[in-house]
């Protein structure tokens, strides 16, 4: 089916961003969605605090929200998992998202200790429309973090153990789940993580039903010549879970003529060194696990008030007028 195969790439800006959602949901969702069936959206949740392109944005959730109450959906849930440093719930209260949540009356749900598959998703997502929102990161492990990458969150909170073998446990989590995917490409991060990287604004948005081909076009977007580049995407490559083959719709209908963001990856100190621990026998104690993540959660603390004045500063703050109330930096 063409619609499979089918990425579509937008433009937009903080003026027309609710226009361009709607127009892109019309264009790539149509009508292969009940609007009276369950829709579970699983957000980006990726860090409790305000923080420029860590989470899927709330001026993005606001225009997806009313784009979908605008098409006749009622039956709406918004969902995330916990991560050990922070629980979903706080993430949600902390970052202003839940007063989008509240302006369209949808449900918030942490799926956290719900029952699991045998793939360990929660069973939530086996019985609805799924609707996956991914925001463009650069990613200390996987080089990029977007639309495949965002449903490592779907697994248990000690998810963690998998970053032995990422690249295996989210392509084997891709193909146990079906999806319609829009990706927030307001704004980014770059460089190394999505809790400390800088934040870039791309003015764009994405959507289509194969996460594989969408990080395709991202990692191209992102600066990346060839995806085999990217250790997900060489995988899938060259496993046949995705090919090469897609139709571009939207503002592009070819490659060259996508912009390129050059985004400038790089593994930091620490990151070596925690990649380096998680691959010996100590990721196996549940007290040096407990002992890595409170440093995380203090080291993230202190990076994030060091770079406080300057991800707050830049053309990617325009996005944030019109929603002081709803976002208290």
């Amino acid at each position: 089916m063409e619609y499979k195969n089918t990425v579509h790439v937008k433009n937009t800006s903080p003026k027309s961003l609710q226009e361009d959602v709607a127009l892109l949901m019309e264009e790539s969702l149509g009508n292969h969605f009940d609007k009276d069936a369950k829709t579970v959206v699983k957000i980006n949740g990726n860090f409790d605090k305000v923080y420029p392109g860590s989470n899927t944005s709330p001026w993005f959730l606001d225009a997806f929200l009313k784009a979908l109450c605008d098409r006749g959906f009622k039956n709406v849930l918004v969902v995330e998992g916990d991560l050990m440093t922070f629980r979903a719930y706080d993430m949600i209260r902390r970052t202003g998202l839940i007063n989008i949540l509240h302006k369209y009356d949808v449900p918030f749900v942490d799926y956290e200790d719900f029952p699991r598959n045998k793939w360990e998703i929660p069973v939530l997502f086996d019985t609805a429309q799924v609707i996956n929102t991914p925001v463009p990161h650069a990613h200390g492990i996987a080089k990029i973090s977007c639309a495949t990458k965002n449903l490592f969150g779907v697994l248990p909170v000690f998810r963690r153990k998998y970053h032995r073998i990422l690249s295996e446990k989210l392509l084997e989590t891709n193909e146990a789940m079906k999806m319609y995917t829009i990706v927030d490409g307001t704004i980014g991060l770059d460089s190394e993580s999505t809790r400390r990287g800088d934040p870039r604004r791309l003015d764009l948005l994405m959507a289509g039903w194969d996460n594989l081909k969408i990080d395709l076009i991202v990692s191209w977007l992102l600066g990346y010549d060839t995806p085999e580049e990217i250790p997900l995407l060489e995988r899938a490559l060259r496993e046949k879970k995705v090919d090469k083959d897609i139709i571009l719709a939207g503002d592009y209908t070819d490659r060259e003529s996508l912009p390129r963001f050059n985004f400038k990856f790089k593994h930091s100190l620490i990151r070596k060194t925690a990649m380096a621990l998680e691959n010996t026998s100590l990721e196996d104690m549940k007290s040096f696990v407990w002992a890595e993540t409170q440093l995380h959660k203090i080291y993230h603390q202190i990076s994030f008030l060091r770079k406080r004045d300057k991800i707050f500063q830049g053309d990617w703050m325009d996005y944030y007028k019109g929603f002081e109330d709803v976002v208290h930096l």
